[in-house]
């Protein structure tokens, strides 16, 4: 009986002898698992390890060790989304950072049995608890992570947990006395109870009566208690208790009898400090058994986010990507780079993998050189497979498609077992007898080395009919081979390609890139000759082949017409893609360009409506005015009566004008809406809410109440809230174009300017200010005679929008400036600002 180590298995097997040259092995395949075995061969352990290093508990490492292919797509789908939302969370803001996590789900089932919790347990369910606080807090933005929003749904706060915990317990596990009122007072008791004991052992020492009593001078402890090194020889001469003796039995250590009281106080306290903390202990592990349940569900959900986090980490580290998995789906491989040698020798130094099967094709069948990295192509694929399988990120871009399999067979390598007494064949063909017998329509076989270790001329009819029977079967398969005959497979089927590991002939170099649809050579002579071999038998060598130079030749040119074509290809691939980036922006700029004509007659549509507003109520203003000083001259000179009369009529026409005016400006406005008092709508030209004071007139004004402000502005510049919550939905359905926000400026010159073309500037940059919520901002009028100073400040005291007028300083201006605080909504004005302001300037 022989022992067998094969695929990570021991078995035990029989060989029967059947005459000289047969020899019968029975069938210990079945004790080989596929799927383990393949893990093995590729590697994916490696992976595993690397995914390890970045979790934080002992719970996600064993749930990393786990890792197995999935065979469920939406299982696959829903893993890769919580992934993808970590890793955009990590990328953004750092979080969620777990450091400090670990396993004490065993110490919070022991507080549930009425254990009592050591200072350390206690510490390690504080950062549990402070950590499932601190996590609560991420991803409110539930459209954007709502993987990881519904994961963090299931946390519950303890608060309570860590706050009373971290009263009595700090970093890293250590019991806080002065948290404890009687702990404290122990404490202090305690101090003066070995004040008094040190001074009374000292003075025993140092006594002359006993200067020959002491082993040493020194005070030391015993059982808890003090005691003196006394010599053996004079334990007769000093009463007390014998608590240990040296090793030689030459020392005593005793407690002299005049301490022994001092020593029992010392205890008590000791022993009552004890319980106080017990009870301490007791007591915050009662409430870690309160919150149990929660602290469980918590510590599972944090343990499931830390095993994404280090596989979101991971993934960084090879610049992976998210696949797309989809059953019955063709194997599509963009730009894929084994996973290890991008760790070890970093992105830019290895050559990317393309491979493409169309969702007929069955078999790849690989050729080219040694040392021209088929074995590495062929573990590339394979790991890119499993890890999207897997719901891994995989270290290709994100075009990457990835059929379903639930079945996977690999040989690579040399397998041969001397324990064992298998042959390198022997090995190889245990492996493609289970695959041949197991292999189905959702089975990926990946053969390296197909038919070595035997007689090529035999092997070629045994690999070439293994194939068609798992091409039969349905299975995907991909293979290595330097069995030239293979090759006329893919001539004889179309659900069989060829493909070749690049060799480049001018600098007699493999390039590593993976050419589908076409034959490779094995380049033998060439690659002998750039190691050195002897010349002479590389000459000989050619002589005896050169009856294989015409099929060579042909390959070479086919190879270059094909890398022509490739390269023709992908120039116009990065040209088209150029191209239809370009025709996107140009689209997007004629669209954003349209929106923002639009937007831009609207404005000066809302401006010309305001000036003509504002220009309309200073006029009434005016005549009112007017009105009253000329009644006021009336009354004092009755005998211009005519005069009043005519000026009545000048001013009737002047109103007759100035709603005709209204009425221009209402029709360029828009249509007006019906609005009721009470209604609450939104200010579009303010961006702001206010309540309806007076109903839509007949020029389709309305009074809105902003805050404790009151505007008389047209109807169709306003929404209520059901037409401003329908147009929302209808804006985020459709999707709209955001414009920046209009910078409001925060000072403005007006020196020089008459107090009415002041005014209007200001005017309008309050107007601003009120709709961009600027807190203030400074008006510069110039000192001169005062007169364009005082008349602004008039106009700004008592203006509704505006909270406070302050003097800035020299560096701004002084008295030549004035600084204006915008109100808040809610806030009422300064009525003595602008004394304040005046007094100033005084």
């Amino acid at each position: 009986m022989q022992k067998n180590v094969l695929g990570g298995l021991t078995a035990h097997f029989y060989f029967t002898t059947m005459g000289e040259d047969n020899i019968k092995i029975p069938a210990i395949e079945s004790l080989i698992d596929p799927l383990a075995h393949t893990l093995e061969v590729l590697e994916f352990g490696k992976i595993i390890q690397r995914i390890e290093t970045f979790c934080e508990s002992e719970t996600a490492k064993r749930r990393v060790r786990g890792i197995k292919p999935l065979s469920d797509p939406e299982a696959i789908k829903a893993q890769q989304e919580l992934i993808s939302e970590v890793r955009n969370l990590l990328n953004t803001s750092g979080q969620p950072d777990l450091t400090g996590l670990g396993d004490p789900q065993d110490f919070i089932v022991k507080a549930t049995k009425e254990g009592v919790l050591t200072e350390e347990e206690l510490w390690e369910i504080s950062k549990l608890s402070r950590l499932t606080h601190r996590v609560m807090k991420l991803a409110r933005d539930r459209d954007r992570y709502p993987r990881l929003r519904s994961m963090l749904d299931g946390l519950s706060e303890t608060t309570a947990v860590h706050r009373n915990i971290d009263r009595f317990i700090a970093p890293p596990g250590v019991f806080v006395e002065e948290a404890s009122e009687r702990l404290t007072q122990l404490k202090a008791e305690r101090k003066v109870i070995h004040d008094k004991l040190q001074v009374k052992l000292q003075s025993m020492l140092e006594d002359e009566k006993y200067a020959d009593f002491w082993q040493e001078q020194l005070i030391t402890l015993r059982n808890e208690r003090f005691v003196l090194p006394l010599k053996a020889e004079h334990k007769s001469h000093l009463p007390g208790v014998i608590h240990d003796r040296s090793a030689t039995g030459a020392t005593l250590f005793v407690e002299p009898l005049e301490v022994v009281p001092l020593n029992n106080q010392l205890r008590e306290i000791e022993l009552e400090a004890k319980q106080e903390r017990t009870r301490i202990l007791r007591t915050l592990s009662e409430i870690v058994a309160a919150y149990a349940e929660k602290l469980l569900d918590n510590l599972k959900i944090l343990h499931e986010l830390d095993f994404a986090a280090a596989i979101a980490k991971f993934a960084d580290t090879i610049d992976a990507n998210m696949p797309t998995v989809i059953p019955d789906g063709p194997v599509k491989i963009v730009e894929a780079r084994h996973p290890l040698l991008h760790l070890e020798l970093g992105k830019d130094n290895v050559v990317p993998l393309d491979i493409e099967l169309s969702p007929k094709t069955r078999c790849v069948i690989i050729t080219g050189p040694n040392m021209g990295g088929k074995t590495v192509a062929l573990k590339t694929i394979g790991l890119v497979i499993l890890m999207g399988m897997c719901g891994l990120p995989v270290p290709a871009q994100s075009k990457t498609i990835i059929p379903v399999f639930t079945k996977f067979f690999a040989d690579i390598g040399d397998e041969q077992s001397v324990e064992s007494s298998i042959s390198s064949f022997a090995s190889h063909i245990l492996h493609y007898k289970q695959a041949a017998e197991q292999a189905d329509e959702n089975s990926l076989v990946i053969f390296d080395e197909l038919g070595s270790a035997t007689d090529p001329q035999e092997s070629l009819p045994l690999a070439w009919a293994l194939l068609e029977h798992l091409i039969e079967r349905g299975a995907t398969t991909i293979v290595n081979t330097h069995i030239g005959g293979l090759l006329g497979l893919a001539a004889k089927r179309d659900d069989v390609v060829n493909a070749a590991m690049e060799f480049d002939e001018d600098k007699m170099k493999p390039t590593y890139r993976l050419l589908v649809g076409v034959p490779g050579r094995s380049w033998a002579a060439q690659i002998a000759q750039m190691l050195g071999f002897p010349e002479k038998i590389l000459t000989r060598a050619k002589e005896l082949t050169s009856g294989g130079d015409a099929l060579s030749d042909v390959l070479t040119q086919l190879r270059r017409k094909i890398r022509e074509v490739e390269d023709i290809k992908r120039r116009l691939s990065e040209e088209l893609a150029d191209a239809k980036a370009k025709r996107q922006i140009l689209e997007g700029l004629i669209i954003s360009n349209r929106e923002k004509e639009k937007e831009l007659s609207r404005l000066r549509r809302v401006y010309e409506d305001l000036r003509d507003s504002r220009i309309a109520a200073a006029v009434e203003r005016e005549i009112d005015r007017i009105r009253e000083e000329w009644e006021k001259i009336i009354a004092e000179k009755p005998q211009l009566y005519k005069k009043q009369k005519q000026a009545n009529e000048f001013i009737s026409r002047l109103k007759a004008r100035l709603k005709r005016a209204e009425k221009a400006v209402a029709q360029r406005m828009g249509m007006p809406k019906k609005l009721e008092p009470g209604q609450r709508v939104f200010i579009y030209r303010l961006r702001k809410w206010g309540d309806v004071m007076e109903g839509t007139d007949e020029q389709g004004f309305v009074k809105i109440l902003v805050g404790r402000m009151t505007l008389r502005i047209h109807s169709s510049g306003v929404d209520t809230e059901t037409e401003y919550e329908r147009k929302r939905a209808q804006r985020k359905k459709e999707g709209g174009i955001n414009y920046e926000p209009r910078v409001v400026p925060k000072k403005i010159d007006v020196r020089g300017l008459s107090p009415e073309e002041a005014w209007d500037k200001v005017d309008r940059l309050l107007d601003d200010a009120v709709a961009s919520d600027v807190e203030q901002v400074l008006i510069v009028h110039g000192k001169g005679k005062g007169v364009l100073r005082r008349a602004i400040r008039d106009k700004l005291h008592g203006d509704p929008r505006v909270a406070q007028l302050r003097l800035p300083d020299e560096r701004m201006g002084g008295d030549g400036a004035t600084i204006v605080v915008m109100r808040k909504e809610g806030e009422e004005s300064s009525e003595h600002s602008k004394e304040n302001a005046e007094e100033e300037s005084s």
